[in-house]
């Protein structure tokens, strides 16, 4: 075998790798910055203002943290596909998350029992970041005469807050026992 045929063989055995892409890491504070609703709402009296949007990612799972009325929801999903049940008031999501190359998709369903009645819908959920660093999030909400509503959510990345206590400059980050650790910056 001769160095250069070698190389290729080595080169090409490299190739799949070369194409294996890093899972976007969606960690962080995020605000909305767009929202675009298909078809849009005729009443929006009831929607929650946009805040805030807190995620922690790990190698095997994502949670969402938003606040509803004062007190925070946090919806955790399993990155493996497994079921993912998450409930908050009176309604309830059973859900599978998968990676589809760089998009985070969650698919499944939600059920809300109220003195309305029951509704079900199926939803879906892609994550992704475009080029310019955005994080997209693109919702399907159906319900059960297959009516669809369909959302592209485009948020920005926020800086933690910064608060000086006693000298010290904390970037949100709180130790056991109510504590603020220093910031190494």
């Amino acid at each position: 075998m001769t160095l250069l045929s070698s190389l290729l063989t080595v080169a090409l055995g490299l190739l799949p790798v070369a194409f294996i892409q890093a899972k976007p890491d969606f960690s962080g504070s995020w605000k909305q910055v767009d929202l675009k609703v298909t078809p849009p709402p005729s009443d929006t009296s009831g929607a929650l203002p946009p805040g805030i949007t807190v995620i922690r990612q790990t190698a095997t799972t994502i949670a969402i943290e938003r606040e509803a009325f004062g007190d925070p929801i946090v919806y955790t999903f399993a990155l493996d596909g497994s079921d993912s049940k998450n409930a908050s008031g009176a309604m309830t999501m059973t859900t599978r998350t998968r990676w589809e190359g760089d998009r985070l998709v969650t698919e499944g369903t939600s059920v809300s029992v109220t003195s309305q009645g029951r509704s079900v819908w199926k939803i879906k959920e892609v994550r992704y970041f475009d080029a310019r660093k955005a994080h997209i999030v693109e919702r399907s909400f159906t319900d059960s005469g297959g009516a669809v509503t369909s959302s592209r959510q485009v948020l920005e990345r926020v800086a933690p807050p910064r608060v000086s206590v006693r000298g010290y400059v904390v970037r949100g980050t709180q130790v056991p026992g109510g504590r603020c650790a220093p910031s190494n910056s």
